[in-house]
């Protein structure tokens, strides 16, 4: 069975709609681009490191695979050699009009989610691990849908949108890796409302965003009510976008405990490697190359995306970023020396 046709019947099983969809910029969206988070135990899933293929999770988008993820990453071969798809990054040495080619029958893109905020240096790194040679004079852009795009700049579409750089996007970036983190960022923390703000706001003052603000939100009348209050950024707020007023919106007790779906919706192993990477990266205090090697040896073969090091040498030690789906994407953003 080829790697999208699986995609394809798992997608089908996803309730998420596209309501649900619009509420995320398109980093997270990247990081749930067929809205497949998690697996459960199966009588295949014998091995500790067993996952499917997708990354990012965010509450109330979920979709239980029943075991099927995990045969994925057992025979696929090209991790990265396909297309990035609708909220992804797809890279492309030569263009071809995906109406009349497709990309992955004929085997011609690389790509997944975004891993940093440069989408050209992205999808050289996709091209690189795909044995593949860089794109040639690579620009980014859109074409007919949020999709990103890099391809050689002769080659892009008369009526595409280039993408220009924006001095904020690196921070805004690591924001979204930070809603979506199960170590310690927004995403791994279950908090009320008014402790979720603080965190927020205390995050965007982190990251220098200090010109975003803080909005709370009453959650959706058709979604029950959960423990947790979530962080969201609103679809109009997606990095390359221009707005008047950029924000984080928070949502009173609008998701569950991550503690509560522990082998159910979420599979024990990501609780295991969220574990690890916390006691032996965030409570160390490593470099970035120490904690790199830390997460090489807790991921193992399992599939995953690439892992990103973004040297920070105002930072004293490693952050890390664990965003998981049916596959897992690590971020770390640290110093090449730990300080002591």
């Amino acid at each position: 069975m080829r790697d999208q046709d699986l995609i394809r019947q798992l997608a089908a099983l996803n309730p998420v709609t596209t309501a649900d969809l619009a509420r995320l910029d398109t980093a997270s969206g990247a990081a749930l681009r067929e809205g497949i988070v998690l697996t459960t135990k199966s009588p295949a899933q014998t091995g500790r490191r067993r996952l499917g293929r997708r990354t990012g999770i965010t509450a109330g988008l979920t979709v239980t695979l029943l075991g099927c993820g995990i045969a994925y990453a057992a025979v696929h071969n090209g991790w990265y050699a396909q297309s990035g798809g609708a909220d992804g990054i797809t890279c492309l040495s030569e263009w071809a009009n995906p109406n009349e080619v497709s990309w992955d029958e004929e085997g011609i893109a690389t790509g997944g989610p975004a891993l940093t905020s440069d989408p050209v240096a992205d999808c050289q790194q996709y091209q690189e691990l795909s044995e593949r040679p860089p794109v040639d004079d690579p620009v980014a852009f859109r074409w007919h849908s949020p999709s990103v795009y890099v391809a050689p700049r002769a080659q892009v579409p008369a009526d595409a949108t280039l993408l220009v750089p924006d001095p904020e996007a690196g921070p805004v970036f690591e924001l979204t890796l930070s809603i979506f983190d199960l170590v310690d960022g927004l995403g791994a923390r279950c908090l009320g409302t008014d402790e979720t703000v603080l965190a927020a706001r205390a995050e965007l003052d982190r990251l220098g965003l200090t010109d975003w603000q803080v909005d709370v939100v009453p959650r959706a009348a058709d979604r029950s009510a959960e423990k947790c209050a979530e962080v969201q950024v609103p679809a109009e707020h997606r990095i390359g976008d221009e707005v008047a007023t950029p924000a984080l919106v928070v949502v009173p007790e609008a998701r569950r405990d991550r503690e509560d779906s522990r082998g159910t919706d979420i599979d024990e192993v990501v609780f295991e490697i969220r574990d690890a990477l916390r006691a032996r990266i965030t409570d160390q205090c490593l470099g970035i190359d120490a904690a790199r090697a830390v997460v090489d040896e807790e991921i193992g073969a399992l599939h995953h995306w690439p892992t990103t090091n973004v040297v920070d040498q105002d930072a004293a030690c490693t952050r890390v970023y664990l965003n998981v789906g049916g596959s897992l994407q690590v971020s770390l953003y640290g110093p090449e020396e730990a300080a002591r």
